[in-house]
């Protein structure tokens, strides 16, 4: 008899704790919900074994803890799935409200993200570029231009990442057995995040320009950056924060003043592999708010391949407090050729 009672016991706990699948017609499945991926829901019953449901007959799903959710075209999000109405809602920091079951790219458990991301651990990209630079302002000149990029980034649920990302540009002319133009940038950024969609930035960035003056400025910036929109077809963030830059000069005093930094990153995917790309920095300093630089980079870029590509930069540098005999404006039209990895 104790037996039975405790037979009973267990099998109506695990049906209180059980995921539920309910179907267009009226059907109700308890079990486990294991992964919903490719149009399909992946859902362990206890009667049934493991079944695979298309969510074009599921009408909503109950969860009993917390998975990582992923709508078509958004982010994916954590939270628990709340059937309601022949349809389905994420409750949780970043809720979703009357979803229909084919809305779902993808469901997984916590516990599978996890384990996946021990095994996957960091993942490493980058790429080359190499290309003819028209420069206008301190370096005026057709010249040869090499970008260097490469990104190191940690897996976390629910799909963020905080990578490491580093870029170099460089760039030169000769003529007639002599140096003419020679310019470069080195740059390394850090996102960690901790917010739903929002990191803590540092960047470090090293930059020369033989033929304006400059022999180096050095500049470090740290602040937070807020991911406003974030969907395949366009995203948008925001960063806002504190610099330091450091300036030495070869004929004028060396320059170090802390200030403001504003900066806007815009991605937009155009049509098909056409990528248009906007990454803007605005920092007044502290000392003399009218004193800024100013940073631009426009792109405009399509992949031949999963690994070449073409890309069409513009750059632009201003300084409106520039040195005695150089100019405070810079610009570049880069045209590359490029390898991705």
């Amino acid at each position: 008899m104790r037996f039975h009672v405790l037979t009973i016991t267990l099998t109506l706990a695990s049906l209180l704790s059980a995921d539920t699948v309910t179907l267009k017609n009226g059907d109700k499945l308890t079990g486990e919900i294991v992964q919903l991926e490719g149009g399909k829901l992946t859902f362990k019953t206890a009667a049934l074994g493991t079944v695979k449901i298309s969510t074009s007959e599921i009408a909503s799903l109950d969860a009993e803890t917390d998975m990582s959710v992923k709508v078509k075209g958004q982010d994916a999000r954590i939270g628990r799935l709340l059937g309601q109405n022949n349809a389905t809602s994420l409750a949780g920091k970043d809720p979703l409200n009357a979803i229909a079951a084919d809305q779902f790219d993808t469901i997984d458990t916590l516990a599978s993200l996890r384990a996946a991301i021990s095994n996957k651990g960091q993942q490493f990209g980058g790429g080359i570029d190499i290309g003819i630079s028209n420069s206008s302002g301190n370096t005026s000149a057709e010249s040869f231009f090499v970008r260097g990029t490469a990104t190191l980034s940690e897996v976390k649920v629910g799909g963020y990442v905080d990578p490491l990302a580093i870029k170099g540009d460089y760039l030169y002319k000769t003529e007639n057995d002599g140096l003419t133009a020679r310019r470069g940038q080195l740059e390394g950024r850090y996102d960690s995040l901790f917010l739903e969609k929002t990191s803590v930035f540092f960047l470090e960035r090293v930059s020369f320009d033989e033929f304006s003056d400059l022999d180096l400025r050095v500049e470090e910036q740290l602040g937070l950056s807020q991911k406003f929109v974030t969907k395949p077809s366009y995203s948008l963030s925001g960063d806002l924060g504190l610099t330091r830059i450091d300036s030495f000069f070869e004929t004028t005093p060396s320059e170090g003043d802390f200030g403001i930094v504003i900066g806007g990153h815009l991605g937009w995917r155009v049509i098909g592999s056409l990528y248009f790309t906007e990454d803007i920095e605005f920092k007044p300093q502290f000392q003399k708010f009218s004193n800024y630089l100013l940073k631009a980079e426009t792109g405009l870029s399509t992949r031949l391949s999963d690994h070449w590509k073409i890309a069409l930069i513009h750059k632009f540098d201003y300084d409106n407090q520039p040195p005695a005999g150089t100019q405070g404006t810079d610009k570049s039209l880069i045209l590359t050729f490029g390898y991705a990895f």
